[in-house]
């Protein structure tokens, strides 16, 4: 759906016409614009090795492409772990 989209820049533009056109608040399909959504998080992830973020060339592609998805399970470890403190920090002042 989005393979036509080489830079970060084109894959943003592409997504906001199609959402748009397909989002739910806007009458669009709301099982269409998941599978809008999901395409769209699959392309940012092939094209993050796109941005101005570079690993050096001799790297392998094979692993630049492990340590850009470690780095975002990593991320999504994190947001998890400052959920869990906040939730844990409210309870806290609750008693």
């Amino acid at each position: 759906m989005f393979d036509h989209c080489h830079t970060l820049q084109e894959l943003k533009t592409e997504y906001r016409r199609l959402a748009l056109e397909f989002h739910p608040d806007k009458g669009g399909n709301k099982d269409e614009f998941i599978k809008i959504h999901l395409a769209m998080k699959q392309r940012l992830k092939e094209l993050s090795g796109n941005s101005a973020f570079r690993f050096p060339d001799f790297l392998p592609e094979e692993v630049s492409r492990k340590i850009v998805n470690l780095g975002f399970e990593l991320l999504d470890d994190a947001i998890v772990s400052l959920k869990e403190k906040i939730s844990n920090r409210l309870f806290d002042r609750r008693n």
